[in-house]
């Protein structure tokens, strides 16, 4: 299903306003509104968004908010998108909203990575088919448990999870293979061969180079995949 982007798309749209010129369009908005859409405009009493017991899709640039709980007040909520949520630490609000079929969380692409406490909200999901988490970080280290969605399609994450995390997501999920590949290839090129890069997916808590060239560097790489292999093969 394809959810609204575009500003135009929206039911309400808030863009670049200042913060009281945010919260007042807050206030002044129909709750009645399938689709709502609040664009850095910042810091905007995110409480305010829990009258919108009708939404379907939310997108927000900018949730200064201590947490998610006004997300809790949207039953029907199947779409949302937030970028930058820097205060946020839990995930659990996440767990009531039954519909959600598609998610989208990313920090600020210069920060660091952020700690969420876990991932396993997600897993509670029926509905769920696509889950991207740019930059975060659970503390607790558990994958398998954000695989426990049984509706599950795409899984995009932070590049957090060892070797060997990444073979049991295979085996307990071989329908999402591809999301959790030790060589990942990409379109730059290497400088030096032009051949293009790959991404090794699995290194944590290493000093070793992660983007490789896919020629000059084929011997790393292919023993990056071996170990993989024998990774999943061994359990």
């Amino acid at each position: 299903m394809d959810y609204p982007t575009d500003p135009s798309d929206f039911d309400l749209c808030i863009a670049r306003a200042k913060v009281e010129y945010a919260n007042r369009g807050l206030d002044d908005a129909d709750t009645s509104i399938n689709s709502l859409m609040v664009w850095h405009s910042g810091k905007f009493d995110v409480e305010r968004l829990s009258r919108f017991t009708e939404l379907t899709s939310l997108r927000v640039a900018g949730w200064y908010g201590d947490s998610l709980d006004a997300l809790i007040n949207m039953p029907k909520l199947e779409h949302l998108f937030i970028y930058m949520l820097p205060h946020i630490t839990s995930f659990e609000p996440l767990s009531k909203l039954n519909e959600l079929r598609h998610v989208e969380f990313s920090i600020n692409h210069w920060a660091d990575l952020q700690d969420i406490s876990s991932f396993s909200p997600f897993g509670k999901l029926q509905h769920l088919s696509y889950l991207r988490l740019y930059g975060f970080e659970p503390k607790d280290k558990d994958l398998s448990s954000l695989l426990a969605a049984p509706s599950l399609k795409i899984v995009e994450l932070a590049y957090v999870f060892t070797l060997e995390q990444l073979s049991m997501a295979t085996q307990q999920r071989p329908d999402l293979a591809d999301c959790f590949k030790p060589v990942i290839p990409h379109e730059v090129e290497c400088l030096k061969c032009g051949n293009h890069m790959v991404y090794l997916q699995g290194l944590v808590n290493t000093r070793r180079k992660r983007n490789l060239c896919s020629h000059c560097n084929r011997k790393r790489i292919s023993e990056h995949q071996t170990e993989f292999d024998e990774l999943f093969s061994s359990k």
